[in-house]
């Protein structure tokens, strides 16, 4: 069912600092909200109706999840901390799968990738937390049940001291094109 809220209560500071919500933003002008460890429901908030849904996550939960996600084709996107696992989550569902990338992200214990956002092109953007380090992956065939991820690009950032953030929320579609004339020369 859905909820109609104008105030959130706060957690817990230590809450708030170390198990964060995840949020991502949809083009439909619907946010997602989950808990980046201790939670198992994503949130669905309809921020112009100022309405909210709970919705249980189901499937393949770890207990440590991800810092930061992202929408992209259709689901929710995220890094799982501590590992190199991409998690899946169906916003109209809550399935929640996850997929080793262990090829493409380092995988290191304690690893967070605190800021996820969607690029214009359509592929995933992640931020390493530990090293500032940008992965830029792509997904082929993300409603499959073994979507595949490829890297695209790995650039150095700066290391943002523990806590990042990253978000995007996707615009209208743009048509740009140049026309380029020139008189012809003898």
């Amino acid at each position: 069912s859905w909820h109609t809220r104008t105030r959130r209560p706060e957690p817990a500071w230590s809450q708030r600092i170390h198990f964060g919500p995840a949020t991502a933003a949809a083009p439909d002008g619907i946010m997602y909200v989950t808990n980046s460890d201790i939670d198992s429901t994503l949130y669905v908030v309809n921020i112009s109706a100022l309405t909210s849904k709970a919705i249980a996550l189901t499937g393949q939960v770890p207990a440590a999840r991800s810092s930061d996600i992202a929408y992209a084709n259709g689901y929710l996107w995220g890094i799982q901390n501590g590992g190199a696992n991409m998690l899946r989550i169906d916003p109209t569902s809550g399935a929640f799968t996850q997929y080793d990338i262990s090829s493409i992200v380092p995988a290191v214990a304690n690893a967070e990738f605190g800021a996820a956002w969607t690029y214009g092109n359509g592929n995933l953007g992640f931020q390493y937390n530990q090293t500032g380090q940008i992965y830029q992956i792509a997904v082929a065939n993300p409603a499959s049940a073994s979507p595949a991820f490829s890297l695209i690009s790995s650039v150095p950032a700066p290391i943002d001291q523990g806590y990042n953030d990253g978000t995007s929320i996707p615009g209208n579609p743009v048509d740009l094109s140049i026309s380029k004339s020139a008189s012809s020369s003898t």
